[in-house]
């Protein structure tokens, strides 16, 4: 394998490393679609497992699965050459890849390529699961050793990725309301409404009639569900919010309200974004981007009726579109709603929720991901251009979660195709460009691949 070290316009090096395939890229916006990034030898250093076709064509018939040796940019073991189709996932220890145009599954020891399992499907898997959420793989990780999938006959899917086995199925499709919340799949079945199961004892955790209406909050060890719905005290019809442990245990629910007395805006799940937390004392905050007041907190009790207050921005004319939590603050990312497109990064106080730092002028609009976190930095994309382009290069840019402070900038080409392993900052090209997949180390803050 050809490894060279190229200087950028910008001055910022790094090595580049010829494969000798074109590398398939991941769907849309989300880097673990076709990738699987683990460190295989146990060196320290994060490699990849991709699909690769030498042609580039799409619909090839070539298609192959190597495992990548990031160090010295060398091939660790290819398999499956003319039956790999267009889409891996690497769940619970396990690489499962989709073969035969999509209608079969294969099971694959990422350390060597040897195959555990393989079954056969009905139908082809689904390609654009999750409604077509452009942040969602095709096979995606539930938690533990549970894989979920949809096919082209709108059904979905979860099996064991030990064994390749069956473990719930049915009509209609996987809902983003389920995204971390490891050990649960969240389902719409066909006629829109939404369910909530727990995977280990397949017993069914929550259910509405209105699928389209759903938001999570987060927090640690607990999480609840956001939604309208008639029945609150007094017999109105206001935004109720139910509250389990990590187990799926109900352990509340409430009735939120806004000063007007009617059900508050809540937004909707988005897989692969945050946007609704439940913080220390059940203080919470959620967004909805298309709400005029756009941001709204409350403190949540296990019964009765609470009031939320709109949560100003840190600028007017910004609306809230994602959180995290990265200690010591609640780091919150706005967009500009009208006029020249801007983003701008805030920390809050968790207690308050006061605004203790802010960043603003990164640029980029409509961007699907928009904030990532470590233990010890926050990332956001500067563009979404393309980053070749000298008057506008796209990269992510690490933030101190104390101070705000701007660490540095991870060129990348495409701002959307981006996630965090560990803390292995990784990146692929949204299209065949002729780029490769970037790694970077924010501990060091290098360039590995």
């Amino acid at each position: 394998m050809a490894r060279n070290y190229v200087q950028h316009h910008s001055g910022f090096g790094f090595h580049y490393t010829d494969l000798g395939v074109n590398v398939f890229p991941p769907r849309d916006a989300c880097v673990r679609d076709t990738l699987g990034w683990l460190d295989i030898d146990g060196d320290g250093c994060l490699d990849f497992i991709c699909i690769g076709t030498a042609s580039g064509n799409y619909e090839d018939t070539d298609h192959e699965v190597v495992a990548i040796h990031t160090p010295t940019g060398n091939a660790m073991w290819r398999t499956l050459r003319g039956e790999a189709s267009k889409k891996l996932g690497l769940v619970g220890g396990v690489l499962v890849v989709s073969t035969n145009s999509g209608n079969r599954l294969r099971g694959l020891d990422p350390r060597n390529g040897g195959e555990i399992w393989n079954v056969g499907l009905e139908d082809a898997i689904q390609e654009d699961p999750y409604d077509g959420d452009d942040r969602a793989p095709a096979i995606s990780s539930l938690g533990g050793t549970w894989a979920g999938f949809e096919c082209v006959d709108d059904t979905y899917h979860v099996i064991d990725v030990r064994n390749g086995m069956t473990v719930r199925q049915g009509s209609g499709k996987l809902h983003p309301a389920g995204w971390n919340l490891p050990g649960f799949v969240a389902v719409e079945d066909d006629d829109d409404n939404f369910e909530l199961w727990n995977l280990a004892s397949n017993q069914r955790t929550y259910r509405i009639d209105d699928a389209s209406q759903v938001r999570t909050l987060h927090s640690s060890g607990f999480f609840a569900m956001m939604h309208r719905s008639d029945g609150a005290p007094g017999g109105s019809y206001l935004t109720k919010v139910a509250m389990f442990d990590a187990s799926g245990k109900n352990v509340g629910t409430c009735w939120v309200k806004n000063a007007e007395g009617d059900s508050v805006d809540h937004g909707a799940s988005q897989y692969g974004v945050v946007g609704g937390m439940m913080l220390g004392g059940m203080r919470t905050v959620w967004s909805d981007p298309y709400s005029d007041d756009g941001a709204y907190v409350t403190t949540l009790a296990q019964s009765g009726v609470v009031q939320a207050q709109p949560l100003p921005p840190p600028r007017p004319g910004y609306a809230l579109k994602a959180m995290t939590w990265c200690a010591p603050v609640l780091a919150t990312v706005w967009e500009k709603s009208k006029g020249t497109p801007r983003l701008l990064l805030a920390g809050h106080d968790p207690n308050t929720l006061g605004v203790v730092w802010g960043a603003e002028d990164l640029g980029g609009h409509h961007q699907d991901n928009l904030l990532h976190a470590t233990t010890f930095g926050i990332l956001v994309p500067k563009s979404n251009d393309n980053y070749f382009s000298p008057t506008n290069p796209a990269c992510l840019v690490q933030f101190d979660p104390q101070s705000g402070a701007k660490v540095t900038e991870y060129p990348v080409e495409a701002a959307d195709c981006v996630g965090l392993v560990d803390h292995f900052l990784v990146g692929s090209p949204d299209y065949f460009s002729g780029g490769m997949p970037v790694i970077y180390d924010t501990w060091n803050r290098t360039r590995l691949l």
